[in-house]
C-alpha cells in the first residue's frame, strides 16, 4: 500500500484511530464566593467548532448555581485551547446567583453562534426559554439576549427550555414550555407542550406543536429543506388512577404544520428521540433505566425503521449488559441520501463511558469506547459524549485524575502516528507501534496504532507512520495543557538506530528517500518492502522483549 492511499482511506471509512483531547477551560472562582467543586458540561458543538454548555458552581451539596457557557477555539496563535465566556454573567443575569437561584444552561448553538437554552432572568419568574446572540466570536461584549418566554400567548404558562436551533435565517427554535392550566388529575403539577418559534422573533409568537393533554418535548430540529423536530410525547397523567405516572414515546413533527408521528419501538414501550440530522435520521433510546435499561437507538430516514445500536446483536463491540443512551449525531455524510455514513455519540450508563457508534456505507454499525482513542496519559476519563459535528469533533463531560468534572472536546488527531505527546514522530513512536503489532482490539489502546483502521497493526500502519516521520503540523496538541505525555529519548534513539539499519539493508539512506520511493512504487512492491522492513525491526527484539 502506498502512503498516498492511507489517510484518505482512513477518512472515508471509520472514526479516527486517535483524537486530540481538550479540556475546554474554566471560569475563575472569586475570592470568598464559597464556590467549590465546579462541574462543567460541553453539550453542543457547531460546524465552526464552537461549543455551548454550562457550569455548575456548587456552594453546598444542596445549593448551587448554573451558568450558561460558550467556548470558542482560540486561533490567535494556531489552535491550542478554548476561550470560555460566562453567558449568564455577561448578560447581567446573575443577580439572583447570590441566593443560589441562578439557573442558566446553553443547550444548542448554530453556525452563526446563536445559543439557545434556559435562563432565569429574575426572581419573579421560573427559568425561561432563552437566546444569546454573540455579534462575533471575538466580541462577547456585543452579546444580545432574548427571553422567548415573552412570546408566550397564555399568561398562565410557566417556564421552559429552548432545546434546538437551525442554521437558517431566520432561524427556527424548538423546545418545551410548562403549561399550568387545565390539568387533570389535579395532583399533576404541570403538563408540557412542545413549541417552535422563529428567530429573530419580530411580532411572532410561539406555536404549539404538541398538546396539553399529552405532554410533548421537542429536543432538536434538523437542517433539511422540510424541517423535522424530534423529541417525545410524555403522558403525565394516564388513566384515572389520580397519579402522575410517566410513559414516553419517541416522536417527530413535520414543520410548520406540526403534524406528529410516533417513532417505532421494536424493543420496549418507552422511548425518546434526542437528535436528528440533515437526512431526517434520528437517535435516542428505548426503555427506562428502572425497567429493562435503556438501549441506544437509531431511526432511519423519517423514522421508517428503528435499529437498537446499543444492543450487542447489532454492535458486537458493546459489552453485554450495558445500558446505553444516544445523545447526538453528525450530519449524514453525503447529504440527505439516508445511506451515507453517520456517527452517533452517547454513553454507557452502567460504567459511565463515552461512546461513539459509526454506520458505514454498507449500513453496518460499529461501537467504540472513546477513552481508548485518546492518549492514556492525558488524564481525562471520558464519561459521556453529547454531540458531534461533520468535522468529526465530539463534545461531552469527563472526570480528571482528581475527580473533577470537566467539559471536553475531541478533535481527530492532526498527527495520529504520534503517541508520546511531543508532537514529533520518531523512534519512540515507531517502537510503540511495533510493540502493538498484530490484531487490534477496537476497544483497547492498541486501536490507536491501527492507523488504517482495518483491524490489524501491520505493514500498512508502519507505512503510515513513516509517511508522517518528523515534526507534526504546527497545530499539533495531543492533550490539554498539563496533561501531555513526555517522550522517552532513550527509546527513540534505540529505534531510530534500528530503523536506519533496516533501511540500509533495503538499500535506502534515509526515511525521506524510502518514502519518496514508496510513493512512486507499485503497490505490491511497496507492500513487500514494508513487510520486509517490519520483519527486520521486529527481529531486532529491542530491549529483549517479544514484539
Amino acid at each position: 500500500m502506498t502512503l498516498a492511499g492511507v489517510q484518505p482511506a482512513l477518512a472515508q471509512s471509520k472514526p479516527p484511530s486517535r483524537y486530540d483531547v481538550f479540556d475546554v477551560g474554566e471560569i475563575p472562582i472569586p475570592p470568598g464566593s464559597g464556590w467549590h467543586d465546579l462541574r462543567y458540561t460541553a453539550f453542543a458543538i457547531n460546524e465552526n467548532n464552537s461549543v455551548a454548555g454550562w457550569v455548575e458552581l456548587r456552594i453546598s451539596a444542596f445549593n448551587g448555581q448554573f451558568h450558561a457557557t460558550y467556548w470558542t477555539p482560540n486561533n490567535e496563535h494556531g489552535f491550542s485551547a478554548f476561550t470560555l465566556y460566562d453567558l449568564t454573567e455577561l448578560a447581567g443575569l446573575d443577580a439572583s446567583c447570590d441566593t443560589g437561584l441562578c439557573v442558566g444552561q446553553a443547550m444548542d448553538i448554530n453556525d452563526d453562534d446563536i445559543v439557545v437554552g434556559s435562563q432565569i432572568p429574575d426572581l419573579a419568574v421560573p427559568a425561561q426559554p432563552f437566546v444569546w446572540v454573540l455579534s462575533t466570536n471575538d466580541d462577547p461584549g456585543g452579546l444580545q439576549t432574548f427571553n422567548l418566554g415573552n412570546l408566550l400567548s397564555n399568561p398562565d404558562d410557566g417556564g421552559g427550555v429552548a432545546h434546538g436551533i437551525t442554521d437558517t435565517f431566520p432561524a427556527k427554535i424548538v423546545g418545551e414550555v410548562h403549561d399550568e392550566t387545565g390539568l387533570s388529575p389535579p395532583s399533576c403539577t404541570f403538563a408540557l407542550f412542545a413549541f417552535e418559534a422563529t428567530f429573530p422573533p419580530g411580532a411572532s409568537t410561539m406555536t404549539r406543536i404538541g398538546s396539553t393533554s399529552v405532554g410533548a418535548v421537542a429536543l432538536d430540529i434538523n437542517e433539511a429543506t422540510t424541517q423535522r423536530a424530534v423529541g417525545q410525547f410524555r403522558d403525565l397523567c394516564p388513566g384515572s388512577t389520580g397519579g402522575c405516572a410517566v410513559t414516553d414515546d419517541a416522536s417527530r413533527w413535520v414543520l410548520p404544520s406540526g403534524t406528529s408521528q410516533l417513532l417505532p419501538e421494536p424493543l420496549y414501550v418507552d422511548s425518546i428521540a434526542r437528535a436528528t440530522n440533515n437526512a431526517n435520521q434520528s437517535c435516542g433510546n428505548q426503555g427506562e433505566i428502572d425497567f429493562c435499561g435503556p438501549v441506544a437507538t437509531f431511526w432511519s430516514v423519517n423514522g421508517a425503521n428503528a435499529t437498537p445500536i446499543g444492543d450487542t446483536s447489532v454492535t458486537p463491540q458493546m459489552p453485554e449488559g450495558a445500558q446505553t443512551l444516544a445523545h447526538g449525531m453528525s450530519p449524514a455524510d453525503g447529504g440527505e441520501s439516508g445511506n451515507a455514513r453517520v456517527n452517533v455519540v452517547g454513553e454507557n450508563t452502567v460504567d459511565s463511558i463515552a461512546l461513539l457508534w459509526h454506520r458505514d456505507v454498507n449500513l453496518q454499525w460499529s461501537g467504540y469506547d472513546l477513552n481508548y482513542r485518546v492518549l492514556p496519559a492525558c488524564g481525562l476519563q471520558l464519561r459521556v459524549a453529547f454531540d458531534t459535528n461533520s468535522n468529526g469533533w465530539v463534545v461531552g463531560r469527563a472526570a480528571d485524575d482528581f475527580g473533577n468534572v470537566r467539559g471536553f472536546v475531541l478533535r481527530p488527531s492532526v498527527c495520529p502516528a504520534e503517541y508520546t505527546g511531543d508532537c514529533l514522530v520518531d523512534g519512540a513512536d515507531l517502537g510503540a507501534l511495533l510493540g502493538a503489532w498484530g490484531p487490534a482490539d477496537p476497544n483497547s489502546y492498541v486501536t490507536q496504532f491501527d492507523l488504517t483502521q482495518d483491524g490489524i497493526v501491520d505493514g500498512a500502519d508502519l507505512g503510515a507512520l513513516l509517511g508522517a516521520w518528523g515534526a507534526c503540523p504546527s497545530s499539533c496538541i495531543t492533550c490539554s495543557s498539563g496533561f501531555a505525555m513526555a517522550s522517552s529519548p532513550s527509546e527513540g534513539s534505540t529505534w531510530n538506530a534500528a530503523l536506519e539499519t533496516g533501511l540500509a539493508i533495503l538499500g535506502f539512506a534515509s526515511v525521506d528517500e524510502f518514502n519518496e520511493w514508496q510513493m512512486q512504487a507499485e503497490e505490491e512492491s511497496a507492500s513487500a518492502a514494508l513487510a520486509q522492513l517490519a520483519v527486520i525491526l521486529i527481529a531486532s527484539d529491542w530491549g529483549g522483549n517479544e514484539k
